[in-house]
């Protein structure tokens, strides 16, 4: 069916998804975050607080912004007496490529993995723990989190590559599909 523009601007969302043939998203469930298994993912993976905000988004278990997030989080952090400088683990075992001020992605680790040869990249850390050519294991600390690099406030920045490129991360996170 063709629509002239008058008509298209008449159209509600679910409406004119309803002519494209696409299903209306479902409301998320709740905003009420459980952030025990989070802290849990966080410390084990060393993955980023930002990748488990947007698989929530993704799957629709909340729809707070990222920076309600960051502060919910960090309220419970305090309420049970956590540390509130977040580090990065190695998510898995292999050895240093790169440990460096790496332009963009200011003080970077680059992380070789050694039964499979993808790379997981963390930046903009505040502090490296680790040097080039240093064998790490899977959870060891490589790096505190920071804001250095092209970056607009403290935050983890979690990157895989696969043959140099790179891929959905999605995978690395635990008991998650």
């Amino acid at each position: 069916k063709h629509l002239s523009y008058e008509q298209l601007q008449g159209l509600t969302d679910s409406e004119a998804q309803a002519m494209l043939g696409k299903r209306q998203s479902r409301q998320p469930k709740h905003d009420v975050i459980d952030f025990d298994p989070i802290h849990t993912e966080l410390q084990a993976k060393g993955i980023t607080l930002a990748l488990l905000w947007q698989e929530g988004i993704d799957h629709q278990e909340w729809s707070i912004s990222y920076g309600q997030f960051c502060r919910r989080y960090n309220q419970w952090k305090g309420r049970h007496n956590l540390s509130m400088r977040q580090v990065h683990k190695a998510g898995e075992g292999g050895f240093i490529e790169v440990s460096e001020y790496a332009g963009g992605l200011g003080y970077a680790v680059f992380l070789r993995v050694e039964c499979t040869g993808h790379q997981l990249r963390y930046g903009h850390n505040s502090q490296l723990l680790v040097t080039p050519g240093q064998a790490v294991k899977k959870g060891q600390v490589i790096a505190l989190m920071g804001s250095t690099g092209l970056s607009t406030g403290p935050h983890s920045h979690f990157e895989v590559r696969v043959g140099g490129v790179p891929v959905d991360p999605q995978h690395f996170l635990s008991g998650r599909p």
